[in-house]
């Protein structure tokens, strides 16, 4: 079973791998350009008293705020609206 695979045309194979890296170059380039950007996040400790209606009033730019707190419960992971004293928050900005 040691068969050796031999190239028949150097042309082919080169032109191959020539468009497969224009078409890498392109999609990595064509992503940059039309401005895609992954979501930033700030890290907030939560104080004594501090709720998630109240966080997402305060870092809420435009929209819904119950929109915004399922945003910020998704970035940490939590099932539930239950917050403590101490906890860090990722808040999307």
């Amino acid at each position: 079973m040691n068969k050796r695979y031999v190239l028949k045309s150097k042309r082919k194979f080169y032109s191959a791998v020539l468009v497969l890296a224009i078409a890498f170059t392109t999609i990595f380039f064509a992503a940059n350009v039309y401005g895609y950007e992954g979501t930033s996040y700030k890290t907030v400790t939560v104080q004594k008293g501090d709720t998630l209606w109240e966080l997402a009033d305060e870092y809420c730019k435009s929209g819904d705020i119950r929109s915004f707190i399922h945003e910020i419960k998704k970035a940490n992971n939590l099932t539930k609206s239950i917050i403590y004293e101490g906890d860090s928050l990722k808040i999307p900005v």
